[in-house]
């Protein structure tokens, strides 16, 4: 469930190794095509449990979102008490606000799939925890694309 404990008395994030029962998000956005992708990936096992199709007209930051929500959606429906973790702090946000700002987005689907996601959020407010993907201690969050 979501709280505040994902931070030690300091207000800094723990540092620790990444909890094994996790599940990892990421997003990649190629400006040259177009195209966003993004993925949820059992942390402990490295087997991807979702991949999307490549997607036109949408963001990362909107990808980001999404790919965590679902991996909200994906706990709460198998009944799994796993952390969410992403290298996204603006998917953070706006799944703490339970409300986007991606207005570049001009996929249809996508833009629905947001407002859906928005409102489940707002449904559910008491999801696992998201919590940040360390990258300067752990290195790249393991569902990255490697498209850099």
């Amino acid at each position: 469930m979501m709280s505040n404990n994902n931070y030690n008395n300091t207000g800094e994030q723990n540092s620790s190794a990444p909890q094994l029962n996790s599940l990892v998000v990421d997003s990649c956005y190629s400006s040259a095509t177009g195209i966003m992708q993004y993925q949820i990936m059992d942390y402990a096992t490295g087997v991807p449990l979702y991949t999307s199709k490549p997607i036109f007209g949408a963001t990362n930051n909107a990808g980001e979102f999404l790919v965590v929500v679902l991996a909200l959606k994906y706990c709460k429906k198998t009944g799994r008490d796993a952390i969410v973790y992403t290298d996204s702090t603006t998917a953070m946000a706006w799944v703490r606000k339970r409300k986007t700002k991606s207005g570049a987005t001009t996929n249809m689907k996508i833009l629905t799939q947001i407002i859906e996601a928005e409102q489940w959020l707002r449904a559910n407010p008491d999801h696992n925890k998201v919590e940040k993907w360390l990258t300067h201690l752990w290195g790249e969050i393991p569902a990255d694309f490697d498209r850099k």
